[in-house]
């Protein structure tokens, strides 16, 4: 086809290139192209880069739903989200009005799917004082069980006549176990049976006799249920003092104290399988047990405990084969009557544990309220395959525990005088605050934690307690009305 127009083609003279390289326009349309250029290749070499080291899928959700999610300082989207990431690993943070900031990382590897879920808590938590059943009557512990209602143990005078009562989720109350047990009691997880002490039929001390000498197991329906064991006749004026379930629900932790000839106590603990009746003995130590105090690992492997020698409360890891006990810190000076909330997590499998204790020091060692306003208590990680324990970065708090995300919470004061703090703490040590919690505390304070149902029983003693003092028992719970 022939064109309607002829194309002349000559090579440009030397004028025309001198008067060409004058024109700034000229300048721009070469540097335009370099520019272009350059970015073409550095794209071109990211696009190399992120084939080299693929990518991954990372499905995030919350509860509730709707959370901004942030991943490396960028909005990608509301939960529920799938997202195509980079392989590698990502910080990711969850934002919604009206609750604390969930942050998590992530660790993607190519080709690979990942799933991210956050139970966001709010952040203002809903506050309720725990109360006794009968106005004269005190609360001495407090527990969950493991649908998330409370079992509470309430102490009644002149002769601190102990119950276990239910607080059910409309807060109405039901008493557990038989109305004649009169010494400690121990609910177990699923609430449908209760272990208690009692003092033999042959005790001449008569009703109302000072020695507890025999377990019971018991349905939580009041009736008085069946002998699990004697203590033996071989020690002398030995008694049961405490005792807890495990929680693979089919052992109970058993706590004597018995005088020695030649004067002075000691303190037995026992193993006590509640099917076949069988006790071993797991360990003979010279301090008192804080009744109670009680930290499990989800095996049933190991207790965290607290024991009280002279004017020192120290925080114990037992091993309940009888193996070990690894004597882990002191924790409390000069308290007479410490908060009975260990202040110890467990990871799911039971391998780690995380507690807070003040930092070993000459100056921490003066005496005073270890956990008081004098000396804020650090974050340490100890694994059961070894002895030594490790600072988790330089943050400081109480009562800590892991969240099912892996996460860590802990209580803390940023300042004394302010209210309590929900603090979040990563294993490098870096902190954020997610919130603050609706009561009034004091300087010593302390925990127990429900994660599956977030909440926590907090117990605080003011500052004008003194360590025989009761504390007040607080529900925090971190979840809206509606939703537990």
């Amino acid at each position: 086809m022939q064109l309607p127009f002829t194309i002349a083609v000559e090579v440009p003279s030397h004028a025309s290139l001198r008067h060409a390289a004058r024109s700034p326009w000229v300048w721009i349309a070469v540097i335009t192209v370099i520019a272009g250029t350059a970015v073409g290749i550095a794209a071109y070499l990211q696009f190399r880069r992120a084939e080299a080291v693929g990518e991954a899928t990372l499905r995030v959700t919350s509860d509730p739903g709707g959370a901004l999610v942030e991943i490396d300082d960028r909005r990608l989207g509301r939960t529920p989200v799938e997202l195509r990431l980079a392989a590698g690993d990502h910080r990711v943070t969850l934002h919604l009005d009206g609750y604390a900031d969930a942050i998590s990382s992530v660790s993607l590897e190519s080709g690979g799917r990942a799933d991210l879920h956050a139970d966001l808590w709010l952040w203002t938590p809903r506050a309720q004082l725990l109360r006794p059943t009968f106005p004269g009557a005190t609360i001495a512990g407090a527990m969950f069980l493991a649908d998330g209602r409370i079992a509470l143990t309430i102490a009644l005078p002149p002769d601190d006549e102990r119950q276990t009562w239910l607080l059910d989720d409309d807060n109405g109350m039901r008493r557990l176990g038989p109305p004649e047990a009169r010494g400690p009691l121990a609910v177990a997880a699923d609430g449908g049976r209760v272990a208690y002490a009692a003092r033999g039929q042959d005790d001449e001390s008569g009703p109302g006799g000072v020695h507890p000498d025999e377990v019971w197991i018991a349905p939580a329906d009041g009736a008085r249920g069946t002998r699990a064991y004697v203590l033996t006749t071989e020690i002398r004026d030995e008694r049961l003092v405490d005792l807890s379930w495990a929680p693979d629900g089919r052992h109970l932790f058993l706590v004597t104290r018995y005088q020695l000839a030649g004067g002075g106590y000691r303190t037995r603990l026992l193993w006590l399988d509640a099917a076949t009746r069988q006790v071993d003995k797991i360990a003979n130590i010279p301090s008192e047990i804080v009744p109670g105090s009680y930290g499990w690992s989800p095996t049933s492997e190991h207790v965290a405990l607290l024991a009280r020698s002279g004017q020192t409360t120290a925080l114990c890891l037992v091993r309940t084969d009888g193996t070990e006990i690894r004597y882990l810190t002191d924790l409390y000076q000069d308290d007479a009557s410490p908060l009975a909330f260990p202040p110890v997590a467990w990871s799911s499998d039971g391998a780690r544990m995380l507690y807070a204790a003040p930092l070993q020091s000459p100056a921490n060692a003066q005496g005073g309220w270890l956990w008081g306003a004098q000396s804020a208590p650090a974050l340490f990680e100890v694994r059961v395959s070894r002895p030594q324990e490790q600072r988790v970065g330089t943050v400081e708090g109480q009562s800590p525990t892991w969240r099912e995300d892996g996460s860590i919470v802990m209580l803390a004061r940023p300042k004394f005088g302010r209210p309590l703090t929900l603090r979040s703490v990563e294993m490098d040590g870096s902190i954020h605050d997610l919130g603050e919690l609706p009561l009034k505390a004091g300087p010593t304070y302390a925990a127990r934690w429900d994660v599956a149902h977030a909440q926590a029983i907090v117990a605080v003693r003011s500052a004008a307690s003194t360590g025989a003092n009761r504390p007040d028992y607080w529900l925090v719970r971190y979840r809206p009305e509606a939703d537990r």
